[in-house]
């Protein structure tokens, strides 16, 4: 806490910024990854499904 009583409040709101920017960054470049994933997740459980019902 000391460490940010230090920083003044401009500098405070310039690396706020930036974290969020960076994390919203981050997100836009995950989001397609995250949705291949789950994609394949979703077609392996709907493989699975079948396989199951083919037993029966």
């Amino acid at each position: 806490s000391e460490l940010l009583l230090n920083i003044d409040g401009g500098k405070l709101i310039i690396i706020s910024l930036f974290i969020l920017g960076m994390g919203s960054l981050l997100v836009f470049l995950f989001k397609p990854i995250t949705k291949d994933i789950i994609n394949i997740l979703v077609t392996k459980f709907k493989c699975k499904d079948k396989d199951k019902s083919e037993d029966l």
